[in-house]
């Protein structure tokens, strides 16, 4: 390399060192709100700082954003309403198609709740907080961990948190759990359903069988349940591939063997329970008991007249499965195999005078004046 070249490499090396700490001093000495573009935003109003400095603040045209701990603006002033939910997270309010909609966005304005929402509310328990989200489309209701994770595969159609209970209810029925740091404890669920024009309601306190069993599962048993009802009054064998995957010859009807009966009405179901078994397999099941208001209509075999007997006989139906995907009804019966039917009044036996041996007999009851047959009374034919 000659002189004039190596010249030319140096003059060209100076420049480039001068133009870069040239940069570097502009830079340096550029504030971080100017370089952020915060010396744009108006801050009419400060209104609430998370744990770590980042403040939500309000602009002078009424709407929301979030500064960090620098005061360098991170979300963009364009929301009704903004609160912090920790994680980095925040509650916030916007119109949407002439609606304020709620849902949750980031600390960089990403949206991580849809804006379904009419109102997210939270709620503590246990030093721990969720969140109860109701839609706007049809008031359902979804509830949300401290993490914004649904704690339930199902919305409900009401919510409601009071002493450290979450009560919520849907269509099927009203369950309550306790809230506590771990997440939510299943305590109570009553269940309601309907077979045949009657009503009856199961109501689960085991904490056993609640740690086993969904709101939803305990549900479909309670539905499943009802279905066999129907068929063992009506006989109607479809009904059954509505709750079994299984043979249907383990599902009997109320009395299939007796002929005398001429027609089964159910009249209401009640005294309902659940509890664990241990199936034939040796696998774990649940059985439900219930008592079942039944009247008959039978031909007496004695006397041979139509009548009718009412009484209360106990069904029961056996499930295998412990959630949606599984869950199976494998039987079905009555314990009781024959109605309790009035057995007629023995005859009453002969007695006979122990003096002279003739037979007594059954003293008949007196009658009385008005007991007997109106007859004309004969009147003396008048004198001429």
């Amino acid at each position: 390399m000659d002189k004039r070249t190596k010249l030319i490499a140096s003059l060209l090396f100076v420049v480039l060192v001068i133009l870069a700490a040239a940069v570097t001093r502009f830079y340096s000495s550029v504030p971080d709100e100017i370089s952020t573009g915060v010396n744009q935003t108006e801050v009419s109003k400060r209104l609430e700082t998370d744990s770590g400095g980042n403040m939500i603040f309000e602009n002078s045209s009424g709407l929301c954003g979030v500064l960090d701990s620098r005061e360098r603006l991170i979300v963009a002033p364009e929301w009704q309403k903004l609160s912090f939910a920790g994680n980095d997270t925040c509650i916030a309010s916007k119109q949407i198609g002439g609606k304020t909609l709620t849902g949750c966005i980031d600390y960089e304005g990403n949206i991580t709740v849809p804006f379904v929402y009419s109102s997210i509310n939270r709620h503590s328990a246990d030093s721990s907080d969720f969140y109860i989200a109701e839609a706007d489309a049809d008031g359902q209701s979804v509830i949300y961990d401290s993490q914004f994770r649904p704690m339930f595969r199902q919305s409900w159609t009401g919510a409601k948190f009071t002493d450290g209970k979450l009560i919520l209810v849907d269509a099927g029925g009203i369950f309550t759990y306790t809230m506590t740091e771990e997440g939510a404890i299943f305590d109570n669920a009553k269940i309601s359903g309907e077979t045949l024009g009657c009503n009856y309601t199961l109501e689960v306190n085991s904490r056993i069988l609640l740690q086993k069993l969904t709101s939803q599962v305990l549900e479909q048993i309670l539905r499943s349940s009802g279905v066999y009802l129907e068929f063992a009054f009506s006989g109607n064998e479809d009904l059954l591939s509505q709750i079994t995957t299984k043979s249907h010859t383990a599902f009997q009807q109320i009395f299939p063997e007796d002929h005398k009966i001429l027609d089964k009405s159910l009249k209401g179901v009640s005294d309902i329970a659940i509890y664990s078994v241990r199936l034939e397999d040796n696998t774990a099941g649940y059985t439900v008991s219930m008592k079942a208001d039944t009247e008959l209509t039978y031909s007496d075999e004695f006397d041979g007249k139509t009548k009718k007997l009412r009484d209360k006989y106990t069904a029961k139906v056996t499930f295998t499965g412990s959630n949606m995907n599984t869950l199976t009804a494998v039987s079905g019966s009555f314990v009781e195999t024959q109605p309790r039917y009035p057995q007629p009044e023995p005859e009453p036996e002969p007695m006979y005078d122990p003096v002279t041996g003739e037979l007594i007999l059954p003293i008949q009851p007196e009658t009385s004046p008005q007991d007997l047959p109106d007859t004309e009374t004969p009147t003396a034919p008048a004198e001429e």
